[in-house]
């Protein structure tokens, strides 16, 4: 079991493929197969796909989005909207005439928008430019799930990647005047370049990763959360890649490999230096903003059980089968150390990002409320990452070694039975 486990989750072996193509273009042409649709769908670049899979989604998502004339979710869609123009109008972010800590929600979104409010000569002419905005950039996340696919899997399982990504349920953001349309792929774009990081942590790399958290951030204050997710995935990928090469995990060895990330902890060391000190000199208000009233009623006690709310409720979102797949996925990758180095480092990111937001999203769950619900928009982030699961599965030939095969799909299917309907479905 443990060799076929192991040639399931190793390199792919293209090679075989491309001497097939090979010996087909040089044989007589009348031995040579009739080219029929699926070879000429080969043939289309993946770049052209891709452009259908964004340009089709965007037009969907514009023409959903004309059935709301309005803003409706309040105060948020409000706020960003008069951030927008504010900025447009005088270069600052107000709201209501009054400054407006932008910091904690995010200054990139509204001042992407901004250009509708300063051109446009109506609220309505604006709203309807920035829901074309929303479809637009919201629908370019499958170009970076596409190109982090490519690392688990091939060409045509890659696609289907880029078109599960633009077909999740919180895609309907696409209609309000929210910052998930930006947080979306800017994620996305993290992911890789922590990825390209953890693949060959040269120093313009980290820089590249870090410059992109610190993108994130400026997208949606909630984005902080990357970090820990950096630096833990560092520290989950010198492990495995540690446990592959030696049968006995050496702490020297992980150290070793650490010590590769020298600029990333420079940088890290220099940004917590700054933050105490502007601890040390200004209020938490000045540090968290609007966040600060919230953060002081975070229970941690009731953390563990919103914790596993949140996770059921994403388990549902994307459809149960891609979680059990990401399930099983996860511990073939861990019990095999013949697993592919690209396998190992998709887990270290994906074990790393899965806990840090579901964590964030629990933490924020805590806190008392009229009516308790799960924040979805706080983790529906990472449902991408359960999709490239599916996929790799499916390259290695959809493995089911018992009992992991088993355990995986009875979580998934019971995960979503714990949520409490009854106080989740409350008529908001």
């Amino acid at each position: 079991m443990a060799t076929r486990g192991a040639r399931l989750i190793g390199e792919p072996n293209l090679g075989v493929v491309e001497r097939v193509r090979s010996e087909t273009a040089t044989a007589p042409r009348g031995l040579r197969p009739r080219h029929g649709l699926r070879e000429l769908v080969a043939e289309v670049p993946a770049a052209v796909w891709l452009g259908v899979v964004v340009a089709t989604s965007a037009c969907l998502r514009y023409a959903l989005a004309l059935n709301d004339p309005a803003p409706w979710i309040f105060p948020d869609e409000w706020i960003y909207s008069e951030l927008a123009r504010s900025f447009a109008s005088s270069g600052h972010f107000e709201v209501w005439s009054s400054d407006w800590p932008v910091r904690t929600f995010g200054p990139l979104y509204p001042t992407l928008i901004s250009p509708a409010y300063a051109l446009s000569e109506s609220l309505p002419q604006a709203y309807g430019i920035v829901k074309a905005f929303n479809a637009l950039v919201m629908s370019l996340a499958a170009v970076p799930a596409y190109l982090l696919a490519r690392r688990l899997a091939g060409r045509r399982l890659s696609l289907f990647v880029a078109v599960l990504v633009v077909l999740v349920p919180s895609m309907v953001y696409t209609t309000k005047v929210m910052t998930e349309n930006v947080a979306y792929p800017i994620f996305l774009l993290a992911a890789l370049a922590i990825m390209r990081t953890l693949e060959k942590p040269s120093s313009g790399r980290q820089v590249a990763a870090l410059g992109m958290l610190v993108t994130a951030f400026l997208t949606r204050g909630e984005m902080l959360v990357m970090v820990p997710v950096y630096f833990s995935a560092i520290f989950l990928a010198a492990t495995l890649d540690t446990r592959a090469e030696d049968e006995r995990l050496r702490a020297s060895r992980v150290i070793g490999r650490l010590s590769a990330y020298k600029t990333s902890w420079a940088i890290a060391s220099a940004g917590l230096v700054l933050f105490v000190a502007a601890a040390l000199l200004r209020s938490p208000s000045g540090l968290f903003g609007a966040h600060e009233r919230l953060i002081g009623q975070i229970r941690l006690t009731a953390a563990p059980r919103w914790f596993l709310y949140h996770v059921a409720e994403l388990d549902l979102a994307v459809g149960i089968i891609p979680f059990a797949a990401f399930l099983l996925v996860t511990v073939l990758v861990l019990t095999e150390r013949a697993s592919s180095r690209s396998a190992r480092l998709y887990i270290a990111f994906s074990l790393a990002a899965f806990f840090w937001f579901m964590t964030l999203a629990a933490l924020y769950g805590t806190q008392p409320r009229a009516h308790p619900h799960v924040f979805e928009r706080y983790v529906f982030y990472v449902m991408p990452l359960f999709f490239m699961a599916l996929a790799f599965w499916m390259q290695r030939g959809l493995p089911r070694p018992r009992p992991w095969a088993g355990a995986a799909a009875l979580v998934a299917v019971l995960l979503p039975a714990l949520l409490p309907y009854g106080m989740l479905l409350n008529g908001r």
